[in-house]
């Protein structure tokens, strides 16, 4: 499993992003050199996705909802689960497995269901766990895109209208003044 260490002197804990991230490395090096080890080791990455957070997994309930999510360090982050479905996504495209496919389309419908939690009315969250984080406009952008994307590949509506409606609050320098005056507020006050 590819672990992510926050700090100096704190144990490595599972992350999904790094997973995702890992996985897509490994295909493009294996496509590379056609060296075996590279696949296997990417599959072998893929199943941390099917077990609960902690030793083996990165996949976590989020009680208040019944939702699977791909965790980032122990957290509901929405930027690291759509990178952990990338990593899905490529690796199925490339290997056609459908056990990869199942996970994937599981994270997906698990996004599908959170998206209106990370909605906050006019800027994106970063994070759902105690207490919800604004995310900041780079985070924002960069939830647009990942949106963009994953409804691109999977034609879902829903993961669309997230996009636009994230684009559409990012066009309005309102709120793009309230997301910086809450980040500021979280961090300095």
């Amino acid at each position: 499993m590819f672990l992510d260490k926050e700090e100096e002197g704190v144990p490595p804990v599972p992350c999904a992003m790094n997973q995702g991230e890992a996985i897509s490395v490994l295909i493009r090096a294996h496509e590379l050199t056609n060296e075996p080890d590279y696949l296997q080791t990417a599959m072998a990455a893929a199943l941390a996705y099917q077990y609960e957070y902690g030793h083996k997994g990165i996949q976590k309930q989020w009680k208040q909802t019944g939702i699977n999510w791909f965790q980032e360090a122990g957290q509901f982050i929405l930027n690291g689960h759509n990178y952990a479905l990338w990593g899905l996504w490529e690796l199925y495209n490339y290997t056609h497995e459908e056990a990869v496919q199942k996970l994937f389309l599981k994270g997906i419908h698990s996004l599908e269901q959170s998206l209106p939690l990370f909605d906050g009315e006019y800027w994106s969250l970063y994070r759902l766990d105690s207490p919800p984080y604004m995310a900041s406009i780079m985070y924002h952008n960069l939830h647009i895109v990942q949106l963009q994307h994953l409804a691109e590949v999977t034609q879902s509506s829903v993961l669309n209208h997230y996009s636009q409606l994230f684009t559409s609050y990012a066009s309005r320098p309102i709120n793009r003044m309230k997301s910086l005056l809450f980040l500021f507020k979280s961090k300095f006050l």
